[in-house]
């Protein structure tokens, strides 16, 4: 299954501003990229819209765990 990307896309990667819904669970992140990976400031959604984790991330990880405005 693929992803669903909407948003800043570079070389068919999200890289910048972006929401990508994984098609395989349901869940969306919306926030920050940096060459296709999680990157600065973003939450992932359930599918339902629950929040799962908001914070600061790098390289894919959550790497502080904090409430983000992300009002561009």
């Amino acid at each position: 299954m693929t992803s669903l990307i909407e948003g800043q896309i570079k070389n068919g990667v999200p890289s910048g501003i972006a929401r990508v819904i994984d098609a395989a669970d349901g869940t969306c992140y919306l926030g920050q990229f940096k060459e296709g990976k999680r990157n600065g400031k973003g939450v992932l959604f359930k599918h339902d819209g629950t929040v799962v984790q908001e914070g600061i991330w790098s390289n894919n990880e959550l790497s502080r765990d904090q409430e983000v405005d992300l009002m561009v």
